[in-house]
Order: structure tokens, then C-alpha cells, then sequence
């Protein structure tokens, strides 16, 4: 059986599937931030709301810094996402994922 190219660009398979890797990779890094956030969201709101010895736990200095810890990380993560997905993007041919590359970076930097 002789060698047949896949996908539309017409790749060997080794490198279509690591295409689609790729995208997929993406896509849990998306996740994962959006996850990050949602818990440094949710701790931030328990922080101000919990009060302990007559006043808000923020205002204590370890859980002050374990949430700036939090949000460095966070933000370390989204541009390293967002720098990936550009690079990713912007790197294939084509216009039309260009312009939808940067509709999802507006999209995921709001």
C-alpha cells in the first residue's frame, strides 16, 4: 500500500497528529487558566468575607502573600497561553485563522 498523506494541507501522519496535539494542548492550557482564575476568584472573596480575631483574614500578611503568590502565577500562565497561542497561530499560512486568532487573544486577554 503506498504512503497517502492526511488532513487538508495534506502532512505525513507523524506531523498531522502532532497538529493536532497541538490544538489540543491549547485547549487545556485555555482550561487550565480559566480554572486558576476561578479559584483565586474564589479565594480572594472568602478572604475579604472570613473574619478571624476581630477582623478580615486579607489583612493578614501570610494570606495576603499566598494570594499575590496566586496571582502572579496566574498571570505567568495567561501570557505564557496567550504567547503560545500567537505564536501557533501566526505561524500557519492561512488569513483567515489570523483574524480568528485575533478575535480569541481579545477575547481571552478581557
Amino acid at each position: 500500500m503506498p504512503r497517502q498523506s492526511c488532513g487538508s494541507q495534506r502532512l505525513g501522519l507523524i506531523k498531522y497528529v502532532m497538529s493536532l496535539m497541538n490544538g489540543a494542548r491549547l485547549g487545556i492550557a485555555a482550561q487550565s487558566v480559566g480554572l486558576e482564575q476561578e479559584a483565586y476568584d474564589q479565594a480572594l472573596s472568602y478572604a475579604k468575607d472570613r473574619a478571624q480575631f476581630g477582623k478580615k483574614i486579607i489583612e493578614f500578611p501570610a494570606v495576603y502573600d499566598m494570594l499575590s503568590r496566586m496571582k502572579a502565577k496566574i498571570d505567568g500562565s495567561r501570557t505564557v497561553f496567550i504567547s503560545n497561542f500567537a505564536t501557533l497561530i501566526f505561524t500557519r499560512p492561512s488569513k483567515t485563522s489570523r483574524a480568528n486568532a485575533n478575535l480569541r487573544l481579545k477575547s481571552v486577554r478581557n
